[in-house]
């Protein structure tokens, strides 16, 4: 996916740029304290230089097979073998890059210190250890996306926007994407199961007239004052808090249903259960929301007792 790879290269980018900064921030630190102690020149010196240029190593490939995993996730999609390949030759002539710098900027040091002949075959070993740990990691990250996206499908941000009527960057400030995503997964699930499949469309109905409760507030007519707009901004704060600590309840509740009933913790789904009445204690169409989620809860009971 070209369009997605526009969104997650400036994100690598990003990352890369800010481990290069932390690297720096060490070799800063580990310069002014030697020097403190009149021992500029000393094998502790360059080792511990050594010592942050592999930490910086091991993070590249780390960290940023860490953001492509974490953005393809969200947009469900597992990069090409092409894509591989090209992140994969990036990374190595960053690495080569670095490496090359590094030489450049400590030689003159470790010859000080009769000590060349180390600092070459320790560049050397760091080349070799890059490649390996990069391969790791890419296995790492594609196992772990084949394997997430290749049962229950989950839902894109902008099929979630659709569902509940939302802007992505509102579900992106109220940071329930994965949530949502969570929830969906298991409604699908249980969709399929004779017990739980007209219980998992009262939930679903239930979050979206949750959903509509605060887009309805942002609809409301003209507000001709200052403390009416202000009155008005802090009730759809409020529903929007109220959808997003609804959202977080429900996807733990909902992870019950698949726990055998005499493995279940009734005390734990009667704790969220009335964290959700306490909820909607003040909210007025509660009456309409509340039954369909009391219905699940039932269910879970039930199969309790």
């Amino acid at each position: 996916m070209e369009n997605l790879e526009k969104i997650i290269d400036p994100i690598l980018r990003e990352k890369l740029v800010s481990l290069l900064q932390e690297n720096s921030v060490r070799i800063k630190n580990i310069n002014i304290r030697y020097t403190s102690k009149n021992k500029k020149i000393s094998m502790e010196r360059m080792d511990d230089i050594l010592k942050s240029f592999d930490r910086l190593l091991r993070g590249i490939p780390k960290e940023l097979t860490k953001v492509e995993k974490s953005v393809r996730q969200k947009y469900q999609s597992v990069p090409s073998k092409e894509r591989c390949q090209k992140l994969k030759s990036d990374m190595q002539d960053e690495a080569d890059l670095l490496l090359k710098k590094m030489v450049s900027d400590f030689e003159p040091d470790f010859k000080k210190l009769g000590k060349v002949d180390y600092l070459m075959d320790h560049v050397e070993k760091a080349t070799q250890s890059f490649r390996e740990s990069t391969e790791k990691f890419f296995d790492k990250m594609l196992e772990a996306l084949n394997k997430d996206l290749g049962g229950v499908q989950k839902l894109l941000p902008s099929d979630l926007c659709k569902l509940y009527e939302m802007e992505e960057w509102t579900l992106i400030d109220l940071n329930i994407i994965p949530h949502l995503q969570d929830i969906h997964m298991n409604l699908q699930e249980m969709k399929n199961h004779p017990d739980y499949a007209e219980v998992s469309g009262k939930v679903e109905e239930a979050l979206k007239q949750t959903a509509i409760i605060s887009k309805n507030l942002e609809s409301k007519g003209d507000l001709f004052t200052p403390e009416m707009r202000k009155k008005k901004k802090l009730e759809v704060a409020k529903a929007s808090l109220l959808f997003k600590e609804l959202v977080i309840m429900i996807r733990s509740f909902l992870e019950q249903w698949k726990i055998t009933p005499e493995n279940r913790n009734q005390e734990f789904n009667d704790k969220v259960w009335h964290g959700i009445e306490t909820l909607f204690k003040e909210e007025p169409e509660s009456a309409n929301i509340l039954p369909k989620l009391k219905t699940y809860h039932d269910i879970l009971s039930s199969a309790h007792s």
